[in-house]
This record gives structure tokens, C-alpha cells and sequence, in this order.
């Protein structure tokens, strides 16, 4: 048999053996290069399903900001347009003392825009304490009103 094969084919069973071997070994090859490409199709379209998300998140943002930037008045856009022009010069030392007064006044606005928790009161006191209050206001760069609160909340606190 073994020499009808080689009258047939020309060759013997070792090398009929090593070219389908060779063949074998290509086909797992292909497969595997195969499963590689699967691979990073499915790592490419989840990196495209995120980067869609992301886009979608700043399209969101974007209109968001456009909204609140319809509100603003003239006198609160030329103030905007002051500060991204780059027209303010900070008056502190070390980025700290700027970390600790934005702290403070982030707090502040908070407060003063929490209404849902807090209580109003009416308070009568002599003019020359009001300007008093307001001179301490302005030192500590705040409104009076987020002073006197701050000051109470700190009284009541101690």
C-alpha cells in the first residue's frame, strides 16, 4: 500500500506526516489569530460604547452650563468674562491660605443657599453695631448676613 501511495503520491508517510502537521499547526494558528482579533473587536467597541457615554455626559454638561449662562445678567457676564480673561490677581500668599478661604466661603454659600433647613428671624439692633457687623463682614469677605450666621452658628456650637 505504502508503495501505491508513493507511486500516487510521491512521497513517503514521514513526510505526508510532517506537511499535515505543518497544516495542523497553521489552522491552530489561524484560530488563534482569530480568537486575537475577537478579542480586540469586542476591547474596541466597548471603548467605543464608553467614549459615547463620555460625550454624552459633556453634551449634557455643555447644555447645562449654556442654560445657566442664559440667566446671568450683563453686570454678572462682564464679571465672568473678567475672570476667564484672566483680570484677577489673588492677594494670597500660598495656595493654602487660598484653599482655607475658598473652604470658608464654600461654606457659606452653602449655608445661605440651604433654605429648606433653616429658620428666618428678625433681629433689631442699633445702627452704629449693624455698621460694626459690616466692617467685620467685609474684613472676613463675606456678606453680613452669612457673618452674623457664622457667628451664631459659632456661639451656639462652642
Amino acid at each position: 500500500m505504502l508503495k501505491l501511495f508513493k507511486k500516487r503520491y510521491g512521497q513517503t508517510g514521514r513526510n505526508i506526516t510532517k506537511r499535515m502537521t505543518e497544516k495542523v499547526r497553521n489552522c491552530v494558528s489561524v484560530g488563534e489569530m482569530q480568537a486575537k482579533l475577537l478579542q480586540k473587536i469586542e476591547e474596541l467597541t466597548l471603548h467605543v460604547i464608553e467614549q459615547g457615554k463620555e460625550l454624552r455626559q459633556l453634551k449634557d454638561e455643555n447644555e447645562m452650563l449654556k442654560r445657566q449662562l442664559a440667566t446671568l445678567d450683563e453686570e454678572e457676564k462682564k464679571l465672568l468674562d473678567s475672570v476667564e480673561n484672566d483680570e484677577w490677581i489673588s492677594n494670597y500668599e500660598t495656595s493654602e491660605q487660598f484653599d482655607i478661604r475658598k473652604a470658608v466661603l464654600t461654606k457659606s454659600a452653602r449655608e445661605a443657599l440651604n433654605t429648606e433647613k433653616e429658620t428666618r428671624i428678625l433681629i433689631h439692633i442699633p445702627q452704629n453695631v449693624f455698621h460694626k457687623i459690616e466692617k467685620l463682614a467685609e474684613k472676613s469677605g463675606v456678606h453680613y448676613q452669612n457673618w452674623i450666621t457664622e457667628t451664631l452658628q459659632k456661639a451656639v456650637s462652642q
